[in-house]
């Protein structure tokens, strides 16, 4: 995810995630000429793709943090370990790692 401050941004990594989901599908979809009318990949084996090559991230420490003047809600808590957490999720996505494994 990506920082603003001591924010992070769910939405900001949505089109990361996405991105790199494009990428996926360039390197493993079926591009082959008698597949012009099916789907390339499946959603669910590029999730999978995602989810395994991800970086898993453990909660910060302390799992209090104090966001900057004016930001509501003032605090944050994560909860979770490091396979998932209400911070990172399941992790932040890897290009590379998803491209080359």
């Amino acid at each position: 995810m990506r920082t603003r401050g001591a924010i992070w941004s769910r939405s900001s990594a949505s089109a990361d995630t996405a991105g790199v989901a494009a990428l996926i599908i360039s390197t493993y979809g079926d591009f082959t000429p008698n597949n012009q009318n099916k789907p390339h990949m499946s959603p669910t084996a590029v999730e999978s793709i995602l989810q395994r090559t991800a970086n898993n991230q453990p909660c910060p420490t302390p799992r209090t943090v104090i966001a900057g003047p004016g930001i509501n809600p003032p605090t944050a808590t994560c909860q979770g370990d490091v396979g998932f957490n209400s911070f990172f999720g399941k992790g932040i996505v890897d290009a590379v790692n998803a491209v080359t494994k």
